[in-house]
């Protein structure tokens, strides 16, 4: 099955839905305690685990807007989307540095601004390593 780009209209509705989200989560910050129903019906926002059936629906089509119905509880969006920033901006030059340290356990080196960059030896890419986890932000 070949899949298609997210038309515009759903990347403006994650784009509406990201600055809604991150609002709320700015003033849990702040210290306030807004009330995160208002997320409810947003995309990729869930307040009850996906059924088996919604799921096999959603693998069946494949479709962006399809996917967007798998989403993570307000709090757990909240913490990907911190951590997210965290990594990037903090602890690794790139997600894929992050990635190949963590997940493929390469060794690291300082980059100028301290944040981390993989070392990835020339022979890593000559054969194909799987890596099975756990999702560290599962969606629900």
């Amino acid at each position: 099955m070949e899949t298609q780009p997210p038309s515009a209209d759903h990347i403006q509705s994650i784009q509406a839905r990201d600055k809604f989200a991150r609002e709320l989560f700015a003033r849990i910050d702040a210290g306030e305690s807004p009330d995160l129903d208002q997320l409810r019906g947003v995309s990729g926002v869930r307040f009850e685990p996906t059924s088996w059936e919604e799921l096999c629906s959603v693998i069946e089509d494949g479709s962006p807007e399809a996917l967007a119905r798998l989403g993570r509880s307000p709090m757990a969006l909240k913490h990907y989307w911190d951590d997210l920033h965290r990594i990037k901006t903090e602890l690794f030059v790139s997600m894929t540095d992050n990635l190949y340290a963590r997940i493929f356990k390469l060794p690291t080196e300082a980059a100028e601004d301290g944040r981390e960059r993989a070392i990835v030896p020339a022979e890593f890419h000559d054969k194909e390593t799987i890596v099975w986890k756990a999702n560290d932000y599962p969606y629900w």
